[in-house]
């Protein structure tokens, strides 16, 4: 399963961006393929968020245009929003404990 980052997302529909054509050329084979894609509520709403927001894009969406293209990926088979477990908690939990460390592995 494929769980894309935001930056990617961003990326991918951000034409002033540099790295654009790749991300975008990437995020489009991977809405092609087969392979399922985990669409995280974390980085769903960061993507809302940062696409919209002027002082970050040179051409920002509004809140509908980004909301009707998540809903067009959400409709293709293969994409989903995945949730966590029930023991999610405990389980992130203790992989801090046995990593030593939160600081930027958490969001």
């Amino acid at each position: 399963m494929i769980l894309p980052d935001i930056n990617l997302l961003v990326f991918a529909h951000d034409s002033g961006c540099p790295l654009h054509s790749r991300a975008r050329r990437w995020w489009d084979d991977a809405l092609a393929g087969s392979e399922g894609i985990g669409l995280a509520w974390i980085t769903l709403l960061g993507l809302i968020r940062v696409s919209t927001h002027p002082a970050i894009l040179h051409h920002p969406m509004t809140s509908e245009e980004i909301c009707s293209r998540i809903e067009e990926w959400l409709e293709l088979p293969h994409v989903h929003i995945p949730h966590p477990a029930e023991n999610h908690f405990s389980r992130l939990r203790k992989n801090l404990h046995s990593l030593g460390t939160a600081g930027n592995l958490t969001t």
